[in-house]
Formats: structure tokens, sequence, C-alpha cells
């Protein structure tokens, strides 16, 4: 199986057994041996299951309530970003000659 393939999530899940889900659990095996001591750990992670999957199951409407926030969020932060790009092409017009960077226009990102 080659992993550069993409994956398309039609049916809303991933691979069981891809490469990246076998490190995650690789990876968290180790606390394994510390939840017989801390049951802390186990019940974080229940909380954790039953939010994500609330949350997963709420994911368009939690998207429409948030958007108008977003957008608030945009807006607000466009004047900084235009500041922001302002401040640096003027500091890459004080650099020398040779040292200017051959990008793009900085401002075509916002």
């Amino acid at each position: 199986m080659d992993d550069a393939t993409p994956t398309t999530f039609a049916d809303g899940r991933a691979p069981l057994l891809s490469r990246e889900n076998l490190k995650r659990v690789t990876a968290a095996a180790p606390l394994v041996r510390y939840v017989p001591k801390h049951p802390a750990f186990l019940l974080g992670a229940v909380a954790v299951g039953v939010l994500g999957t609330l949350a997963w199951r709420n994911r368009q409407t939690i998207a429409e309530r948030a958007r108008p926030m977003i957008d608030d969020a945009r807006t607000r932060a466009r004047p900084m970003l235009e500041s922001a790009a302002a401040r640096g092409e003027a500091l890459r017009e004080k650099l020398p000659m040779g040292r200017r960077p051959e990008s793009a226009d900085p401002a075509a990102s916002i």
C-alpha cells in the first residue's frame, strides 16, 4: 500500500490500519503502563472521545455558528495584516541589494 496515495473520506471514516494510525497507537502504548496507577488517564481519554464524537456529529451546526465569529476576526485582522505587509516591504527595501529575497508580492497572500 502506497502512503502517498490520497485517501478519500467519503464514508466519514479513516482507514483503520493505515500507517499513521499505527504510529499513533505505538506512540500511546507507554501510557498503558500508567493507567492502573492513575485512572484519570483513562477517564480523560473517555471524556475526550465522547466530546470528539459529539463534535463530529454536530460539525455542521458548529461550523454555522462559528462562521460569523471567524468572518468578524478576519475583518478585524485585515488592517493588521496589511500594515505588517507594509512594514515588511519597508524593511525589505532597507536590505542591501544582494540580500533581497526574490519572493512574490507579500500582500498577495492576504
